[in-house]
């Protein structure tokens, strides 16, 4: 092997992308993505590889379900995770048992997510289609992905992304449905006593906190996006009295009693859109 034909060979091993995508709920997982180690990648760089001062070697993984592995809660809500390994020369991302709209948005609000997509099912639980853990088994993915030290940054790993899943992500204005937050008096029934420990909103409790945390907790209850309208800008103290905030009709009732009220209009707001690359709607 002459110089030149060497060199083209290292280069190929250097570009190296590995996409090892499993269906968990029909075969076995392979030795490589079955015993996991958080603390290390799913691909062990060879004695070859090591010899690479420039290291450029990376891959990327892709899997479905992992029994017995936890989905990742970083700081921030985040989904995902990165190490550095120093000796090496390289940083490694990696999520775990994630939806695949988890994974794209980075755990963002479904309400503050537009699907753009042939299958939704792939991407996002809903409760029409039945059992919730059936559905992840078999929707839910785990991707990992190793870069060399100082390459990879947002930009990167979003480009990476949408081309494992073949898609196209990016955030947008849109004209969309939202749930108006209103006042339906001037009389104050909201004005925080500021006692005792915040609350906010566990059992409809709210105490000594912004109203934004109503819109928290319907964003949780997968309501469509919350928009605050009130006016109202101080800490608040409010009971409503329920546990599940799902249920529209109960939530305005609860609000009307403290002169509040919720109205389903349209708004221009930014959201992160997720279309597919032969997306076929309009």
């Amino acid at each position: 092997m002459n110089k030149k034909q060497y060199l083209i060979l290292l280069l190929l091993f250097n570009v190296l992308c590995v996409n090892a995508q499993v269906d968990s709920t029909a075969y076995p997982y392979g030795k490589a993505l079955n015993h996991f180690d958080y603390n290390k990648p799913v691909f062990r760089l060879d004695s070859e590889q090591l010899e690479n001062k420039n290291r450029f070697l990376r891959f990327v993984a892709l899997s479905g379900y992992r029994p017995d592995l936890k989905p990742i809660k970083a700081e921030l809500g985040s989904t995902w995770n990165v190490s550095f390994d120093k000796a090496n020369g390289t940083v490694r991302a990696y999520w775990i048992n994630t939806s695949i709209e988890g994974i794209l948005s980075n755990g963002m609000p479904a309400n503050r997510v537009l699907l753009e997509v042939n299958d939704p099912e792939k991407f996002r639980y809903m409760p029409a289609y039945g059992d919730h853990e059936i559905w992840f088994r078999k929707n839910s993915r785990c991707v990992e992905m190793m870069f060399p030290n100082g390459t990879m940054n947002s930009k990167v790993l979003n480009m990476q992304l949408a081309n494992l899943f073949n898609v196209k992500c990016f955030r947008e204005k849109r004209s969309i449905n939202v749930l108006v937050l209103f006042r339906t008096s001037s009389i104050d029934k909201l004005k925080s006593k500021q006692l005792g420990d915040q609350l906010k909103g566990i059992d409809g409790i709210f105490s000594n906190v912004s109203i934004d945390w109503l819109g928290e907790n319907m964003s949780d209850a997968n309501l469509p996006l919350f928009v605050d309208e009130s006016g109202y800008s101080g800490p608040i103290d409010m009971d409503l009295h329920l546990t599940d905030y799902s249920n529209l009709m109960v939530l305005r009732k609860a609000l009307q009693a403290y002169d509040l009220d919720l109205k389903e209009e349209k708004r221009i707001t930014e959201v992160f859109v997720i279309r597919d690359n032969d997306f076929k709607g309009n």
